[in-house]
């Protein structure tokens, strides 16, 4: 494996994770924003509705997955960029 082909692995798996918990949060406060609500819902406490365990899966399901796209898209950009001009 190049150096090169390293670096892009792990500026990528950094970029993600970074990205990941940044999405949560953001998720975890537009929940909050919301529905008014002091936490995001906990999926295993049975006093949590049913819909309301989905909506808060389905939401932060989204929000991981997109911020997770738009990383990956940035990176392989920078990746395309940067074997252009070398």
């Amino acid at each position: 494996m190049s150096s090169d082909t390293l670096f892009w692995k792990i500026y990528a798996g950094l970029a993600g994770a970074v990205t990941t918990l940044a999405a949560q949060k953001a998720v975890s406060l537009l929940w909050r924003t919301v529905t008014g609500d002091d936490e995001p819902p906990v999926s295993e406490d049975l006093e949590v509705s049913t819909g309301k365990a989905l909506s808060w899966m389905v939401a932060s399901g989204i929000g991981v997955a997109a911020s997770q796209l738009l990383v990956s898209r940035a990176i392989r950009r920078q990746q395309l960029n940067r074997s252009v001009s070398h």
